[in-house]
């Protein structure tokens, strides 16, 4: 079995034409920690196309090196607040022969299925992540030993129950000071980007949010569905953590018709952790949308949360939170 990965660099396209020296330094950084953490020439074979890169590899080792891309990618992105892209991607599986053509000519490369279905998946979701496909999902958790949160039954996505789409969450390996900087981080990155949207919003009027806060939005799930798991793996900083979910629980109330889904993963996240008072925080949580619904009458915000649960990927959870 091979391994194949596409990264995309998001939004590379437009910081080429917009400033294009620092398009280029972001090219040589990323080269740089490829270089450093992927398995070495003649392991993995690497292509740059366009806006990213595609990597190929038998050694599920190809798996732990593009986490730890990411972790280097992610710190220094969020040092320059946000002003380098970020990166998106997705690792496919496929049998050796499906991918030994010519290897001479990359558009070759690019008619196996193991490919387009990385492009394909990277595409899915948005926010600073990185997808595996379900039958790489095994070799992830036991033998690159980083955890995976399961994407289910997403019909508008093709996902189906028995393949999911797997999530690579922050490794429960990291020291929990580094993760929860990491999610403090995330978050102000979120706000500053939520902060500006609302004001230009109120000189204008209503606008859709723009595509950087909804890529921040996702990258902040990520971290609370990553806490989630290191909770209940147990570690240091467990008070710190623990409150860090409980602060977004009920996140800007005053705008939670952005804000509902923020708090629908914070309190998976107390889910995930498995290790929390959860009858204490679904009980706040239900009394908090009950508050919403009353001061937002006629306005889908609850109901989304309430829609939410009811998706595959949510069964367990739901089942959770309805039994509370």
């Amino acid at each position: 079995m091979k391994y194949v990965a596409w990264i995309d660099i998001l939004g590379s396209r437009s910081l080429m034409k917009k400033d294009d020296d620092r398009a280029k330094h972001s090219w040589k950084e990323l080269r740089e920690l490829v270089k450093k953490y992927l398995p070495p020439k003649g392991e993995a074979e690497i292509y740059g196309i366009n806006d990213g890169f595609y990597a190929i590899s038998e050694n599920p080792a190809l798996i732990q090196g593009l986490v730890r891309v990411y972790q280097s990618w992610f710190d220094k992105f969020s040092e320059e607040k946000g002003s380098r892209p970020l990166l998106r991607g997705a690792i496919s599986t496929s049998l050796a022969e499906t991918v030994q053509e010519d290897d001479s000519n990359v558009c070759m490369w690019l008619e196996g299925p193991a490919f387009r279905d990385a492009f394909h998946d990277e595409q899915l979701l948005r926010g600073c992540r990185l997808f595996i496909n379900h039958t790489a999902i095994t070799a992830a958790e036991n033998q690159a030993q980083v955890p995976c949160y399961e994407w289910q039954g997403l019909s508008a996505y093709e996902l189906k129950e028995d393949k999911p789409l797997g999530e690579i969450l922050w490794p429960i390996s990291e020291d929990s000071a580094d993760l929860l900087v990491k999610a403090e981080k995330s978050l102000k990155l979120y706000e500053a980007v939520f902060d500006d949207f609302l004001r230009k919003e109120a000189n204008s009027g209503p606008k859709d949010p723009p595509s950087a806060l909804l890529q921040y939005e996702e990258t902040l799930k990520l971290m609370l569905r990553s806490i989630g798991r290191k909770l209940r793996a147990g570690g240091g900083r467990k008070e710190e953590l623990e409150q860090f979910v409980s602060d977004l629980l009920k996140y800007r109330p005053d705008q939670f018709r952005f804000t509902w889904g923020i708090t629908f993963v914070a309190l998976e996240a107390v889910f995930l952790a498995d290790c929390l008072d959860g009858q204490h925080y679904v009980q706040s949580v239900k009394e908090y949308l009950m508050e919403q619904r009353h001061h937002s009458v006629n306005q889908p915000y609850v109901k989304d949360f309430e829609k939410e649960l009811n998706l595959l990927t949510y069964k367990h959870f739901s089942e959770w939170f309805h039994s509370i």
